[in-house]
């Protein structure tokens, strides 16, 4: 298939106007800043053509992230300034629902997901046996297992075993051992290691709301871990999580909803830390859309925006040969929107809808 479009973005190098990007099977194959005819390697009339017109192609956004079992909560959950009240709502609510609330959640939200954009989603997943009764996705997923204990014992060691037993079966995925204040230390470094040893994610909410263990008892930091939020970290930590090749995934609009100080967006740029952005869940925001998080960032420039949402956090997967850019040789995972003016403005500050989006070099949004 050869797809047209009025901007490429391939986000290694500037924009091409009046681009095509060649993809055969669920890879891309040319990218070109000419208008590529039918019968890309000769075989005229046997590859499709999609011309997007005044749009701008780039690559799929990745939600670094995310809770899909609370899709359905939103609105449920209100903030009423006591961070632990809030999860105490969580977790009654989460009691009073059955299975199959929790199944129509997760569908519901990565409807949401494919109609906005996303095309990768790291999900932080509760009940790992419902994943099997999802309809068949769409996207490029990452489950990871939620892993809980408040005292380490043996129960916490059989979780780590499920978790991972579970995660043998999965395409790609890792594990999320909650929060400093609800996961013991040995769990997090028993956790840690098994991740590091099958090459799995580690991804945690750490300095959420306030300062918590230091970073180094938890033995997490490397270049296979994903910290969700690190907000309130001291300057050594962030200096240490950096060395470390650990990445950061800020979620603009959560960070909104519970009416926090400016994320230390300085902090991160002074120490080079590399920054993904994510939805959180929809008990704290008021959709997946992950365009608005980028919306959301109004100061920060567009183009290093969407560096957050495409590269930066193919980097933290580490995919940065396959995803987060159009370049030869990586998967076509692409998405378009209508041109608005300035092809990246176009892509992180217009609330024009998708208009096209493909995973895998499948199509599925258009």
């Amino acid at each position: 298939m050869i797809i047209r479009a009025r901007y490429v973005l391939p986000m290694d190098g500037p924009p091409i106007r009046d681009g095509s990007v060649v993809v055969e099977g669920d890879s891309i194959a040319a990218v070109s800043c000419s208008r590529l005819r039918q019968g890309f390697g000769g075989q005229a009339g046997n590859v499709p053509d999609l011309d997007l017109g005044d749009a701008v192609l780039f690559p799929g956004l990745i939600n670094a992230h995310c809770h899909l079992d609370y899709t359905s909560m939103v609105g449920l959950v209100p903030w009423r300034g006591e961070f632990r009240d809030w999860i105490f709502q969580i977790t009654a609510l989460k009691k009073q629902w059955t299975e199959e609330q929790f199944v129509a959640s997760i569908n519901r939200g990565l409807v949401e997901l494919v109609r906005t954009g996303t095309t990768s989603v790291v999900n932080i997943e509760c009940f790992p046996k419902l994943v099997a009764k999802l309809a068949p996705s769409l996207l490029r997923m990452w489950w990871c297992p939620e892993l809980l204990d408040l005292t380490w014992s043996e129960e916490s060691r059989r979780m780590v075993e499920e978790a991972a037993h579970w995660l043998e079966s999965q395409p790609r995925g890792g594990l999320a051992p909650h929060a400093p204040y609800t996961t013991s230390a040995p769990l997090y470094r028993l956790a840690a290691r098994v991740a590091r040893e099958r090459g799995w994610l580690l991804t945690t909410h750490v300095a959420e709301a306030c300062r918590e263990v230091p970073l180094v008892e938890l033995g997490v930091l490397g270049p296979n871990c994903l910290l969700a939020h690190a907000n309130h970290l001291d300057e050594a930590e962030v200096e240490l999580l950096a060395r470390s090749g650990a990445s950061v995934v800020h979620c603009p609009r959560a960070h909104r909803f519970f009416g926090r100080d400016a994320a230390p967006w300085d902090l991160w740029r002074r120490h080079g830390v590399n920054v993904c952005l994510g939805t959180d869940s929809l008990a704290s925001n008021e959709s997946l859309d992950m365009r608005a998080e980028m919306r959301a960032l109004w100061e920060l420039p567009a183009r290093e925006v969407l560096a957050m949402a495409t590269v930066n956090a193919a980097r933290a997967l580490n995919c940065a040969d396959k995803l987060g850019k159009i370049a030869v040789g990586g998967w076509a995972d692409l998405t378009a929107v209508p041109l608005t003016g300035d092809p990246y403005e176009s892509v992180v500050r217009s609330e024009k809808p998708v208009c096209f989006s493909m995973v895998g070099g499948k199509v599925v949004l258009q």
